[in-house]
C-alpha cells in the first residue's frame, strides 16, 4: 500500500536546503522564519503585488482583513502654514 504523501521530491528537499542557508544568512534567529515564508510566498501562484496575498496564501488564520486606516492631515488650511516644527 503506497502512502498518500510521499514526502517531498528532490526539488523541495533542494529549496528547503536553500531556504535554511538564507535562514542563516540573515543573522539572527527572529528573521529565519519570515525570510522563509516570504520565499514560500515567491514561488506560490498568485499575486505578487505586495505581501498581503503571499501572507494569506500562507498563514490565513494570521491575516487580519484590511481596515480603512484614520489619517490626519497636518497641515492648516493656509498654504505654507503646518502643524509641524
Amino acid at each position: 500500500m503506497r502512502s498518500a504523501h510521499p514526502g517531498p521530491s528532490p526539488q523541495e528537499k533542494r529549496v528547503a536546503a536553500y531556504l535554511e542557508g538564507l535562514a542563516r544568512a540573515a543573522g539572527h534567529r527572529d528573521r529565519e522564519a519570515p525570510l522563509k515564508d516570504y520565499c514560500r510566498g515567491l514561488l506560490l501562484p498568485g499575486q505578487r503585488q505586495s505581501i498581503e496575498p503571499m501572507a494569506a496564501r500562507l498563514h490565513p488564520d494570521r491575516v487580519q482583513p484590511n481596515r480603512p486606516v484614520a489619517t490626519r492631515s497636518c497641515c492648516t488650511p493656509s498654504p505654507g502654514r503646518c502643524c509641524r516644527p
